[in-house]
């Protein structure tokens, strides 16, 4: 009987030891996000461009998005490293430029340099990161 505990108790260790892991890295899958954030950022800079008329209210919404999910994922990334510690400012100071962009949308014309400003940390950061 207690080579039977013995093994149970092997058996959830390992499981402990590989789960928990797994799971940290599955709780930040970007690609979902990601999705939905190049989605909205080809129908905003077609607005931009004149390609669509420009809809200050589908702007704002996704805008939004952008400030929820910057935020909640950095607030997911734990740690530490230096890498932790960059990927976690790259959001946080993308949440901030789209605060920014937020406040200047009823102005196409000013939303357009915060949106550069935005598109200019996507790039910068998938330059780093590599998806």
């Amino acid at each position: 009987m207690a080579s039977i505990k013995a093994l149970v108790l092997r058996g959830s260790l390992l499981v402990g030891v590989v789960l928990v892991p797994v799971v940290a890295f599955a709780a930040l899958q970007l690609s979902p996000i990601m999705r939905i954030w190049h989605t909205n950022e080809k129908s905003t800079e077609a607005m931009l461009s004149g390609q669509k008329p420009y809809d200050e209210g589908q702007i704002r919404s996704a805008i939004q998005i952008y400030i929820g999910d910057a935020n909640r994922v950095a607030g997911r990334i734990k740690g530490n490293s230096s890498a932790a510690q960059d990927l976690r400012a790259r959001f946080l100071s993308f949440a901030s430029d789209a605060s920014s962009a937020f406040k200047d949308s009823p102005s196409q014309t000013v939303l357009e340099a915060s949106f550069a400003r935005m598109t200019s940390d996507c790039s910068a950061c998938h330059a780093v990161y590599k998806n």
